[in-house]
């Protein structure tokens, strides 16, 4: 399947990343399965939260997306700490 460029714009928010746009800087290069274009720094923090959480029992990575840890099957989850 061909890609869709869609030049400058978040792949997410779909928000401009050009220069001057006020998301430039710490854009980067992203492919979807239809398209292909920029993550803004934005969007990226957003996906990061949703990431980097571990189960409250078994303190393993939750994984993205989920509501139950696929470990051990615990439903609380907290922020890694830095």
């Amino acid at each position: 399947m061909e890609l869709h460029n869609i030049g400058d714009t978040c792949v997410d928010c779909r928000q401009d990343t050009s220069f001057g746009s006020g998301r430039f800087v710490n854009r980067y290069p992203v492919e979807t399965d239809t398209e292909e274009g920029y993550r803004c720094d934005q969007c990226e923090q957003e996906i990061l939260k949703e990431c980097n959480v571990i189960c409250t029992s078994c303190e393993t990575d939750y994984g993205k997306g989920n509501t139950v840890c696929p470990h051990c099957g615990h439903h609380e989850r907290r922020p890694y700490e830095s």
